[in-house]
């Protein structure tokens, strides 16, 4: 079996929005994934960041082409998510922060979508995480802890800038596309683009989590 070594995560949790999500892209060959955005990139002359909440003709286009080169790659990475319906997160079982809640999910995900992940580089947006936040100590120790691999799955966590890594901006697209799936407030481009990205079977891997109250 192959083995994982670098994983994208990011997450959204849009006030209105009924679901929050926790994404991660497990990437088994970065190059050929890279080379498959640097050619949609370079098709439209396009240098800006990949951002779902950012949305025009141009970017719609660029979006569906990244969707399209990605999908002839898909032996070098795999999409997979966690959904949780904002109401269903009882904060007062994580001393009332969002943020500890949300850890929680990212470690859920990653126990049980990750099995074939091996002292893995996870690498997750920076500004996702609150000051306060123990995120990168959290997902070491709890998901390394629970694990019965001999190889631990995470090596290291290393938050980054999205600006600078086109498959932070992969993942990105992609939980934008589920929370459209999921009836999140999106207009006909962002619909378009996410009808696209489930076309290709980029976002079939949904874990749609509920309490067990």
């Amino acid at each position: 079996m192959r083995k994982c070594g670098h994983l994208f995560h990011d997450e959204s949790g849009i006030p209105g929005d009924d679901y929050f999500i926790v994404g991660i892209l497990k990437v088994y060959d970065r190059t050929p994934l890279e080379t498959a955005i640097k050619s949609a990139r370079e098709k439209w002359h396009y240098a800006n960041e990949l951002h779902f909440t950012k949305t025009s003709n141009l970017r719609a286009a660029v979006y569906k082409e990244v969707f399209t080169q990605v999908a002839t790659q898909r032996d070098s990475f795999h999409f997979s998510a966690i959904c949780v319906k904002q109401e269903n997160i009882d904060l007062k079982y994580f001393s009332g922060k969002k943020h500890l809640a949300y850890n929680y999910f990212t470690k859920l995900i990653l126990q049980h979508r990750c099995h074939d992940v091996a002292a893995a580089i996870l690498i997750t947006d920076e500004k996702t995480r609150a000051i306060e936040d123990n995120f990168v100590e959290y997902i070491e120790w709890e998901v390394n802890r629970a694990s019965t691999q001999l190889i631990k799955p995470i090596k290291e966590v290393i938050p980054r800038c999205s600006k600078k890594d086109d498959l932070l901006q992969l993942t990105d697209l992609l939980i934008g596309c589920v929370g459209c799936q999921l009836g999140g407030k999106a207009g006909l481009r962002k619909r378009e683009i996410a009808k696209h990205a489930e076309k290709l079977g980029l976002i079939n891997d949904k874990w749609i989590w509920e309490s067990k109250k």
